[in-house]
């Protein structure tokens, strides 16, 4: 009895501690939400926006909802409208404090985009705008396509359109480059390099200063295509967008090949690439990490961290490691890091950079019964981050790893990811994780076998946080908020960072699914 009554109390003082040191979230009230959650957009402090999707997956309409002092206001739909027509939703921002809402449309083979700005009431204060039109390739049957990429800084916007490449011709793509006073500072059209059948573009960034810079993946193909593969992978090139040219760099570091990288840049025009490589018929050696000058087609700086088979295999059960240690006794490959995402990139005051990436993958299963009938169940994996910090020489300060197991099934992974802020001093993020991972004080256990997968019931439940020190790499990982006391599921995906005015929006769910919500606001 006397051992039940100590628990009870080191539980509640822990459910007191959690809750006093989640007091640094305002919270809202609870609100009538959407089935499908909402996107938040920031102003400035309580005051925000948030776009929802109403109706079937396949016929929704788009809403608009201003909030002031986290106090609701009217919700108004987005009107689809444009040159006496009625066009799709395609995409959102928020640029210099002002909603714009991209509308797209076809009419008489030609697609169009257009841009509308709405008012604090939710209400257009433009007509819509017409920003690109292109003829659409005969026989081309597909939808049409437009992106929408902003700077970090959101002081430029960049929209883009292709048109897909025939049997003679490879893909063409348009652009215009926007400013935060919607002046257009850039455009041009542009042709890949390479066809489409030998080719990706992986990565499309628009710098702080209003560059605008693509990555591609080139691949070997032989008789019958191209194999989608590290064996296969040639080589990935950068390439500097200005007007309808291409300035092009290879990322050629000998035998280690570029298998992702990521994007930064300083005010001084020099692109900062990091990510993964690959060497002999490992594809995921380790980190590396470049700094690029395009005015002198040169690499400034360059380092490689390899990853260590104690780093890789850190959190792994017993039994997986025995298994991965017999494939190698064998001769059939080394343990290895695969199916990262990269998530954050921030730039330190003395020029370091440190990355976030976590391991995402989808596994589809298909079966068949005995009568015939066929079902499709798609499996979410959100497990590991990997953070690290390099010098702008290109050394490598650390690299920390953080255990995590999410496992979700025809959900796309809604509760799973991360949510998180830079400081001066710190990287800071949460995810949805499991009770059974932390003592009754709240810190993280690091001497279970395995790491507990994470579970949404109100039972288990629990929101982590993570601190890593910018300059060590020292990591501190604690229970921070409990959904049975709080009663609350956090959405980290739905997480919205204002470096701004250093806070971060955080959206709750009040159970799962249903169309309760609640936000929070977070100052750091």
């Amino acid at each position: 009895m006397k051992l039940t009554l100590s628990k009870s109390i080191l539980l509640f003082t822990l459910v007191v501690a959690n809750f006093l040191s989640a007091q640094r979230i305002e919270w809202s009230p609870e609100y009538k939400g959407s089935r499908f959650g909402s996107t938040i957009f920031a102003d400035k402090g309580k005051d925000f926006y948030t776009l929802t999707y109403n109706g079937s997956l396949l016929f929704s309409s788009t809403y608009l909802t201003r909030y002031d002092d986290f106090s609701k206001g009217e919700t108004k739909k987005i009107s689809y409208k444009v040159d006496g027509g009625t066009g799709s939703f395609n995409d959102m921002i928020v640029v210099d404090g002002k909603v714009v809402v991209f509308i797209t449309d076809r009419k008489n083979g030609m697609y169009k985009l257009y841009y509308q700005i709405y008012n604090k009431k939710c209400i257009p204060e433009t007509n819509p705008k017409l920003v690109i039109e292109y003829k659409s390739p005969k026989g081309f049957k597909r939808g049409d396509y437009f992106k929408i990429i902003q700077s970090k800084n959101k002081k430029y916007f960049v929209v883009e359109y292709a048109v897909p490449g025939n049997k003679t011709e490879n893909d063409r793509y348009g652009y215009k480059i926007f400013d935060d006073s919607f002046e257009i500072i850039g455009e041009g059209e542009y042709e890949s390099p390479y066809g489409s059948k030998e080719s990706d573009i992986t990565n499309r960034y628009i710098s702080n200063t209003g560059d605008l810079f693509v990555g591609i993946k080139v691949y070997n193909t032989n008789s019958k295509g191209r194999v989608r593969d590290f064996s296969s992978l040639k080589k990935y090139i950068i390439c500097f967008i200005k007007g309808d040219e291409l300035e092009e760099m290879d990322l050629d570091f000998k035998k280690k090949t570029v298998t992702d990288l990521t994007f930064s840049s300083d005010d001084n025009r020099i692109l900062t690439c990091t990510g993964l490589y690959g060497e002999d018929r490992v594809a995921t050696k380790g980190a590396f990490y470049c700094q690029m000058d395009f005015r002198n087609k040169t690499i400034i700086n360059e380092g490689f961290s390899e990853f260590k088979k104690d780093f890789i295999t850190e959190g792994w059960s017993d039994r997986a490691k025995k298994r991965a240690n017999k494939l190698e006794a064998k001769g059939k490959g080394t343990p290895q890091l695969t199916k990262y995402d990269f998530r954050d990139v921030h730039t330190t005051k003395d020029g370091a950079i440190i990355v976030a990436m976590e391991q995402y993958y989808v596994v589809v299963v298909t079966t068949t019964d005995s009568k015939g009938n066929t079902r499709t169940t798609y499996h979410y994996y959100y497990n590991d981050v990997i953070v690290y910090r390099v010098q702008e020489n290109g050394t490598f300060d650390w690299i920390k790893k953080v255990s995590k197991r999410q496992h979700t099934i025809n959900d796309g992974g809604y509760l799973s990811s991360i949510g998180g802020y830079f400081t001066d001093d710190a990287y800071v993020f949460y995810f949805n994780d499991h009770k059974k991972n932390y003592s009754t004080a709240g810190k993280f256990l690091t001497n279970l076998p395995y790491v507990y997968s994470m579970t949404s019931t109100r039972r288990n439940n629990c929101v982590a946080r993570v601190e890593i020190d910018l300059e060590n790499g020292n990591l501190v990982r604690d229970l921070y908020l409990s959904r049975k006391e709080a009663k609350v599921v956090a959405v980290p995906k739905f997480f919205v960072i204002d470096y701004v005015n250093n806070e971060m929006f955080m959206y709750f769910r009040i159970s799962g699914f249903n169309k309760k919500e609640k936000f929070g606001l977070l100052s750091f």
